[in-house]
């Protein structure tokens, strides 16, 4: 893995692997939500200053039990420095067995907007076998976004206003 990337919670047994230029990140115990940041094998790095994007290209065939997820972290931090701030953007099998996308943001350690203002449904119920991920940031705050047809169509993850509004410094990156 590139030394720019930084392991956050590494787990040993089964740990992140980059084969044929893709990386494989086993779904594990743990997520980020609330002041429940337990989630084995987040890779971050540093966000750019100003604005930017970041997309990543997810295989879905894994989730396949209820609570697997995968996605995109835009973490600023955890406690005690000085508290849980960050936000998921993930394809998920919901614990109803339901698929959904997820942008679920922890601001000092609440969910807020409300988890039922973060969601979107899979399109048809199912998540496609492959989606990718956007997440944008205006320099105020982050929008997430999937796309099931190779970027031609974006839809935004959450009601209409849905946002996570961080101020930099911020970290992005991957966890399962």
């Amino acid at each position: 893995i590139n030394p720019k990337w930084t392991v956050l919670r590494p787990n040993a047994t089964s740990p992140a692997q980059v084969a044929g230029g893709n990386l494989g990140l086993p779904i594990l115990q743990g997520d980020f939500i609330a002041n429940d940041p337990r989630a084995s094998n987040t890779l971050l790095q540093d966000a750019p200053s100003g604005e930017w994007t970041v997309t990543a290209r997810l295989d879905t065939s894994a989730i396949d039990a209820n609570g697997e997820q995968a996605g995109l972290v835009i973490w600023k931090s955890e406690a005690p420095n000085p508290n849980n701030t960050y936000s998921k953007l993930v394809a998920i099998q919901a614990n109803n067995g339901s698929h959904q996308f997820e942008h679920i943001v922890t601001q000092a350690g609440s969910v807020n907007p409300p988890i039922a203002n973060s969601i979107t449904p899979a399109p048809g119920g199912s998540l496609p076998d492959f989606v990718l991920l956007r997440a944008r940031y205006d320099g105020t705050s982050v929008v997430g976004e999937f796309s099931a047809d190779d970027g031609q169509t974006w839809t935004r993850v959450g009601n209409a206003t849905h946002a996570a509004p961080f101020q930099a410094p911020l970290r992005v990156g991957l966890a399962a």
